[in-house]
């Protein structure tokens, strides 16, 4: 049986809510901003540049203020990585089949075409490419599985996994609709459980095999095939 539990003290605890939530959300953004205005480059907060070094920026951070975390995953990866590889490659097509069928059928019900966080990906991409290539393939699998994996799966599961599950992959799915939710548009409630339910296989794949690197490998996969998608429309 695996140890997800984190036993970081409550100064740090405080601090990586905190980095997670207020800072993330919105201290960071306005001190990095801020720091572009006063250099004359504020052009960059509208082209991607901006959101590009943010995204690199806290990669670098949450990387460092997790290392132990991420060095104890490392670990389990070179001590067993037939079983990181196995739960990699058994959750990706269940993964991609539950979230297929579940957007087929949210579709079919409301007449959703795509939730919003789809469609600004898709902007985005056409835009500035290399802002969502980071963002989607190096950011997102990194820093959201710390979060929610390493962080609220690992406190909660103190308690169980089923409520670490439950909460961590509820986050996720609230995460990726908020905006949406925030400016109104209430109908991108209904790809929450699309979302959540990426969550959830990102959970189970954490928990089999004992190593977060297989839900960041399952997370970059999702979404590097989500762009190879969005390329492969734009072809024709």
């Amino acid at each position: 049986m695996h140890n997800f539990s984190l036993n970081y003290s409550k100064k740090k605890s405080f601090f990586l809510i905190f980095h997670f939530t207020l800072g993330y959300f919105l201290i960071y953004p306005m001190i990095l901003y801020g720091v572009l205005a006063i250099l004359g480059i504020d052009s960059w907060i509208f082209d991607g540049k901006g959101d590009t070094l943010y995204s690199l920026i806290m990669l670098v951070i949450s990387v460092y203020l997790t290392r132990d975390l991420l060095g104890r995953s490392i670990n389990v990866l070179a001590e067993n990585p037939g079983k990181v590889f196995k739960t990699i490659i058994t959750t990706l097509p269940l993964m991609l089949l539950g979230s297929f069928v579940l957007n087929y059928l949210i579709t079919t019900l409301t007449g959703q075409v795509e939730a919003e966080n789809q469609s600004m990906i898709i902007d985005l991409y056409a835009q500035a490419p290399y802002l969502i290539i980071i963002q989607a393939l190096l950011y997102a699998p990194i820093v959201e599985e710390i979060m929610f994996r390493g962080l609220v799966f690992g406190a909660l599961s103190k308690k169980s996994n089923f409520i670490g599950v439950l909460v961590s992959s509820s986050l996720f799915g609230l995460v990726h609709v908020l905006s949406s939710v925030l400016s109104g548009n209430f109908a991108d409630l209904w790809f929450f459980p699309t979302y959540a339910l990426l969550g959830f296989f990102l959970n189970r794949a954490y928990i089999k095999s004992g190593s977060i690197v297989s839900s960041m490998a399952l997370h970059f996969l999702n979404n590097a095939i989500g762009l190879w998608a969005i390329s492969a429309i734009g072809l024709f």
